[in-house]
């Protein structure tokens, strides 16, 4: 997984001449977090100690998801640089394993008492630290666009060092184009809030929005703007930050990290059949068999919904759709 991404860059790095203008790929990173393996992908195995466990399809399938593997690239010993969210998806964007962050670098050096680096979600982020300029010029947004992209960043974050107090929506909009977004859009500055601990930025008037991302990334897709796109998008389904299936009862698709949305988003291959999204958030629980199978399902009507946008702009055979999981499971 890490791998496919940094060939991406390589590609990228050749002198902007040297590569066709109507020949460039679009270019798609999409990493649900904490997405389980399913058994229907096989490998890797199950860790040892759960070998009989099994993690199945929902009994109505992942059809969207499944067409990505089935019609393209399947990469069966694909590892994951680190075993969390935010470090893995450091490991992304930079193609760097997480230990050579600026930050986890600076925290070795003030701490020289023989102890490896302090890799974590807190110590491993997107920042300019000693001259290691990890937000500004070494990852693959800006490396997109000093190649002529536009470039995307839709849904979870994760990957700047933000002052609680001083939050504000727009603020970490802004934040994140520094490194090397043109457009944000759908942002989730962290993990959703979880009861009892720091807030992660929310007030607790929104939660997972899979229409409100796709939304924005369908819009994303189709810019009047003809350069090729790099569109970094990251669900926030199916994490436990927050419950899903209250996500999709408690919660409405209008209810954003930006406020109120003030309709409910119409998205060819989503929520257009139904005609509103609650309807559209119904035939979820039609489709799901267990709790476990929201998610999933939400999903991979998300990657329905984007396919469809790609082909109806007429540039699916020519963008690379690369779906990953953000940090893998136990093997």
């Amino acid at each position: 997984m890490k791998l496919a991404a940094f060939l991406v860059v390589l590609l990228l790095l050749q002198p902007y001449s040297a590569i066709s203008q109507g020949t460039r790929p679009n270019i798609i990173i999409m990493q649900p977090d904490d997405l389980q393996f399913f058994d229907e992908w096989t490998r890797p195995p199950n860790n040892p100690t759960t070998s009989d466990k099994t993690i199945n399809f929902p009994v109505a399938g992942l059809p969207n998801i499944d067409s990505l593997r089935l019609n393209g690239l399947q990469m069966k010993e694909a590892y994951t640089a680190s075993p969390v969210c935010g470090t893995s998806r450091y490991s992304t964007l930079t193609g760097k394993y997480p230990s050579r962050s600026g930050m986890v670098r600076q925290h070795a050096q003030e701490n020289s008492n023989g102890d490896p680096a302090l890799v974590t979600i807190p110590t491993t982020k997107l920042v300019d630290l000693d001259g290691i300029n990890d937000c500004t010029k070494e990852n693959i947004a800006v490396q997109f666009t000093n190649n002529g992209y536009r470039t995307g960043m839709i849904g979870k974050w994760h990957l700047s060092k933000i002052n609680k107090i001083e939050y504000t929506y727009a603020g970490a909009v802004e934040t994140v184009k520094q490194c090397g977004f043109s457009t944000v859009e759908g942002l989730y500055i962290e993990n959703l809030a979880s009861e009892g601990g720091f807030n992660n930025y929310s007030d607790g008037t929104f939660s997972h929005n899979m229409e409100w991302i796709t939304y924005e990334a369908v819009q994303f897709i189709n810019s009047q703007d003809e350069k090729p796109f790099f569109l970094y998008f990251n669900p926030t389904v199916p994490h436990s930050s927050n419950d899903v299936g209250d996500a999709l009862t408690k919660f409405t698709c209008q209810d954003t990290a930006n406020g109120k949305l003030g309709f409910d988003p119409v998205i060819k291959g989503m929520t257009e059949q139904y005609g509103n999204c609650a309807d559209y958030r119904e035939s979820i629980y039609n489709r799901a068999d267990t709790e476990d199978d929201y998610g999933p399902i939400w999903l991979d009507d998300s990657v329905g919904a984007i396919i469809t946008a790609l082909e109806d702009k007429g540039v699916l055979d020519n963008t690379i759709f690369l779906f990953q999981l953000d940090h893998g499971m136990e093997t």
